[in-house]
């Protein structure tokens, strides 16, 4: 069953309403207002009812469960970066390789060309 949630001009209370009507519960015009009434002060008990629930749990709890959370998204964050940088790292190391291929006359590449592929890599892993 879907509920429709309306503030009510005239009270400036919540009102909750059925999208979905029961033939079953509802039957007559007259009765549902009193449908109304009783789901509205059902959906009422219930959310004062988590609301007392989460004013129940101790802070120093939601902290350390945030805590928590935030620990682990840092330490996800930390190990893709370090495999990143290891990788970053290693292609840094065959660009250097293939410069002392291209000094010694052994590489098909210029050495302006791999000068500037080892500053951008350089530069990436700085950053």
């Amino acid at each position: 069953m879907l509920f429709l949630v309306f503030l009510n001009r005239v009270t400036n209370q919540n009102q909750y309403l059925t999208i979905r009507r029961v033939p079953f519960i509802v039957g007559y015009a007259r009765r549902e207002g009193l449908l109304y009434k009783k789901l509205n002060s059902i959906v009422e008990s219930v959310v004062k009812e988590d609301f007392e629930r989460i004013k129940s749990v101790p802070k120093s709890a939601v902290i350390s469960s945030r805590y928590k959370e935030e620990l682990t998204i840092r330490k996800a964050n930390l190990k893709h970066r370090q495999s990143e940088y290891a990788k970053e790292l290693e292609k840094l190391n065959k660009l250097r390789a293939e410069v002392v291929k291209s000094i010694q006359g052994e590489s098909a590449f210029s050495q302006t060309m791999l000068a500037g592929l080892v500053e951008d890599s350089e530069a990436r892993i700085k950053s």
